[in-house]
């Protein structure tokens, strides 16, 4: 009886491993296919969102152009298109068409990525098509460029960041900040009445060009202005934002107009008024000088004035050139490098001149 006893026991024992084993089996089945479908479905939506920024992308560098007509308008798409496409995936520009002939660009892409994982599972690749139609914004702007002319801007010549001596023959980054706000109005100007107008600023703030009344106005002077400004000194972010309020809503007659800033540092602010009259510096940076720039973005911001920042180099305090456009109902756009700078602000003129459709 007992050796019965034993001997069923046993057996129970043996089919228990074997249920063990065939559910083990099971669940790394289900577990290698929740693995395939968490990382596939991951790169999957990773492309989705590449392939979107890619249309999106060609289609406002398009509108931008659409004023020299439908080639320039498909060549604008096609280089911003090359530019932005997805780095996942096997990617192509399906169509850049022209709902409306001259106001409107529609820009269509897809993409095929081939899984990894899902295979085993019987699916071997999935197509993404993204699409996004983009209008020329009608509306005039009145813009005020503010550019950084603070001792830093003769780093890269000088290995020098706060005195800047005779150019060797220039100072660099600072020709080319020069050379970028030159080029801006080649991208932003669509109308006769809008307006560019010049602040720049290290330890204080200068208004160089006030509002001019179109193309032709800003460029006979922000050629001459520009290279006659010396860089040396400190940042003082808070008090170009002032000069610049002050500049695009004082004695403006083009009510209608958006006021835009539009601001570039390479640095961290490090200037705050001093009680009574003039300016303290902390050289590093201070609560004081962070709050100084951010109690001027939000007046500017509070009376309708919008506010685009632009961060050059490595030394800029990306969340802080962040927070100044939030509160002014803009965009941060980082530039690695001085080369960079014209496509910096040839995507600020893209952000303020188009809205999405779709």
């Amino acid at each position: 009886m007992t050796r019965r006893v034993l001997g069923l026991l046993a057996h129970l024992r043996s089919e228990e491993r074997g249920a063990v084993l065939v559910l083990m089996g099971a669940a790394m089945f289900g577990l290698i296919g929740m693995t395939a479908l968490t990382v596939d479905a991951a790169r999957y939506f990773e492309l989705s969102r590449q392939l979107q920024n890619g249309v999106d992308a060609a289609a406002q560098a398009a509108t931008v152009k659409l004023s020299e007509g439908p080639g320039a308008a498909s060549a604008a798409a096609t280089e911003y298109w090359n530019l932005n496409q997805p780095s996942l995936g096997d990617a192509m520009l399906v169509d850049v068409s022209f709902p409306d002939g001259e106001s409107r660009v529609r820009v269509e892409a897809e993409a095929t990525i081939e899984f990894l994982f899902a295979p085993v599972m019987g699916f071997l690749d999935a197509t993404v098509s993204a699409s996004a139609e983009v209008a020329l914004d009608a509306r005039t702007v009145d813009v005020i460029v503010v550019i950084d002319r603070s001792g830093s801007m003769c780093l890269d010549s000088h290995g020098l960041t706060l005195e800047c001596p005779d150019p060797p023959p220039q100072w660099e980054p600072f020709m080319q900040v020069q050379d970028a706000a030159i080029a801006f109005p080649d991208f932003i100007m669509t109308h006769t009445e809008d307006r560019l107008g010049l602040v720049s600023y290290s330890t204080d703030a200068t208004r160089d060009i006030p509002l001019s009344q179109g193309y032709a106005g800003f460029i006979n002077q922000i050629e001459f202005q520009v290279q006659n400004l010396v860089p040396g000194g400190y940042t003082n972010i808070g008090g170009a934002l002032a000069e610049a309020y002050a500049a695009v809503t004082q004695g403006s007659p083009n009510t209608d107009a958006e006021k835009i800033i539009v601001l570039l540092s390479d640095g961290v602010p490090n200037v705050y008024p001093a009680l009574g009259n003039g300016w303290e510096v902390c050289v590093s940076g201070c609560a004081e000088s962070y709050n100084y720039g951010l109690t001027e973005a939000e007046h500017a911001a509070d009376n309708g004035v919008d506010i685009y920042t632009i961060g050059l180099g490595g030394t800029v305090d990306h969340d802080y050139m962040e927070q100044l456009a939030t509160i002014g109902n803009g965009t941060y756009i980082f530039s690695p490098t001085p080369e960079e700078l014209d496509d910096a602000f040839a995507q600020v003129a893209r952000l303020i001149r188009v809205k999405f459709v779709e």
